[in-house]
């Protein structure tokens, strides 16, 4: 009697970077098993593709095939990068830096710089307030939109008269920095 069995075969994954995510599905496949390597992103990854000796062979998270030789798979990752856009209401009340591209995880640092007769109120997301600093730290996880906002500065004119009195003066009352008083 002669006896046969099916060969095997091994199936090896890895993610590059180790950091972007996780695979599964590595292990010994019989000739002609369906084998799946699978890849599942961490926060802040994209999944890109799949490669052997360097070659893409799948741009798809979960790639199946048959399994009639060793093969060694790795799974690529690629770190998201998110929009932070700035800007200042009204525009003529001043200007804001530090809006750009930034890498998930990263730290970005808004600062608000009012300008003559302004002054700086607030930070706003979707007309919520998120910082009432000049200057706004946060750790990027997504696209964001924020608005410095900036009031007119206004002043109080008081007049009298001297001695009391001793004529009717009128103009006095709160005006915005750029006004013309008279």
């Amino acid at each position: 009697v002669a006896n046969y069995q099916p060969l095997s075969y091994n199936l090896y994954l890895s993610a590059e970077p180790e950091v972007g995510g996780t695979v599964s599905g590595e292990g010994v496949y019989q000739y002609g098993d369906l084998a799946t390597a699978s890849a599942l992103c961490n926060d802040g990854y994209s999944f890109q593709n799949w490669t052997e000796n360097g070659e893409v062979v799948s741009d798809e998270a979960d790639y199946s095939f048959e399994m009639v030789e060793d093969r060694t798979l790795v799974a690529h990752f690629t770190i998201n990068t998110y929009t932070v856009a700035a800007s200042a209401e009204p525009v003529e009340g001043g200007s804001v830096s530090g809006a750009g591209n930034y890498e998930y995880g990263e730290t970005a640092t808004l600062v608000a710089e009012a300008n003559e007769g302004y002054m700086f109120d607030n930070w706003t997301e979707d007309n919520q307030v998120v910082a009432e600093d000049v200057t706004y730290s946060f750790v990027v996880n997504s696209n964001r939109t924020l608005v410095a906002n900036m009031s007119v500065n206004s002043y109080e004119i008081i007049a009298t008269a001297n001695p009391e009195n001793s004529a009717t003066i009128t103009g006095a009352g709160t005006y915005n920095h750029f006004d013309t008083v008279t």
